[in-house]
């Protein structure tokens, strides 16, 4: 006796839902990898941005941008950077720094995160050599050093 079949047996459906799901969760975690690889290039590039801008200051005035609170830009440094340059988006902020060093000072840009997946992208990415340093969830850029390079 043969019986007439049609359609799927709910183990088969079944079957069909739990492979889609992984395939989506497997999808979905690597866009998110994805998406936070851009992001530390993004931040690289903004961090390279202003320090191209701080040089050109420093060409025009001969003296580097006053220092600002982290996520404001620093007045006078508008003018020399793209409209790319945000400061204080909602994953990271940049801080544009002049430390005292004794009798000269030492010029760097920051970014600090709390999400700590994206911080150790950016250590990993930027921060291995001289001249970044990673500090809690900073990492900083000295743009000059205590001897003017």
């Amino acid at each position: 006796m043969r019986s007439d079949r049609r359609g799927f047996t709910l183990i088969e459906l079944f079957t069909v839902v739990i492979v889609v799901g992984l395939l989506a969760s497997l999808a979905t975690m690597k866009y998110v990898d994805l998406k936070r690889s851009a992001l530390v290039t993004s931040i690289a590039a903004d961090m390279r941005a202003v320090q191209l801008a701080v040089f050109n200051h420093w060409a025009d005035f001969q003296a580097w941008p006053p220092d600002s609170p982290a996520g404001v830009l620093p007045p006078g440094l508008g003018p020399y950077l793209p409209g790319t340059v945000q400061w204080a988006p909602t994953t990271h902020t940049l801080d544009y720094e002049v430390f005292p060093a004794g009798s000269s000072i030492l010029v760097g840009v920051s970014v600090t995160t709390s999400d700590p997946i994206l911080r150790s992208k950016l250590v990993s990415s930027l921060g291995g050599t001289y001249p970044f340093f990673a500090s809690g969830g900073t990492l900083t850029y000295i743009l000059v050093g205590p001897d003017g390079l």
